[in-house]
């Protein structure tokens, strides 16, 4: 757009000092040639406005003359190819480790049993419900309140450890 101003006010200069330098006669060879720089300033503009339409795209944006910003494009992602799988921990680091602090020894039936008091395994930020649920026991407490707890053999058998205390 900024081409089609420049182009048509230096045809306006053309025009006017051509007009202004003459002698105040008229005649037809005067009239020629301003007819000539008309027409060839005409030219130029249409020159310049065909170029700046070969300089859009067929969606009607323009083409800038710097060179584009570069356009990261994300890779695409197919679930239906086969990906790696990561290697699998050691056994001493895949196994959760619960605080020694909340092992205690309880007196039942068959003797004495270790358990993981589910009061103080909750209180040591340890996520009950994602403990497994056949481990889990009701044993009654010192002072004669039946409490939940979890069976240290059994948690062990599923891959659960006891931090030192």
């Amino acid at each position: 757009m900024h081409r089609t101003f420049i182009a048509s006010v230096l045809a306006a200069a053309l025009a006017i000092t051509g007009l202004s330098s003459a002698p105040a006669q008229a005649g037809d060879k005067d009239l020629a040639r301003f007819i000539m720089g008309v027409a060839a300033i005409g030219v130029i503009a249409a020159a310049v406005n065909d170029a700046n339409r070969q300089e859009r795209r067929h969606d009607g944006r323009e083409v800038s003359r710097h060179a584009p910003a570069p356009v990261v494009i994300a890779p695409e992602r197919n679930h239906h190819k086969p990906h790696l799988q990561p290697r699998p921990l050691p056994e001493r680091a895949r196994a959760a480790v619960l605080p020694g602090q909340c092992l205690r020894q309880v007196a039942d039936r068959r003797g004495t049993r270790n358990v993981f008091v589910a009061g103080c395994l909750e209180r040591n930020d340890v996520r009950i419900s994602r403990l497994p649920q056949r481990c889990e026991l009701s044993v009654v407490g010192q002072r004669g309140y039946e409490r939940s707890a979890f069976d240290a053999g059994c948690l062990a058998n599923h891959g659960y450890r006891t931090a030192r205390r």
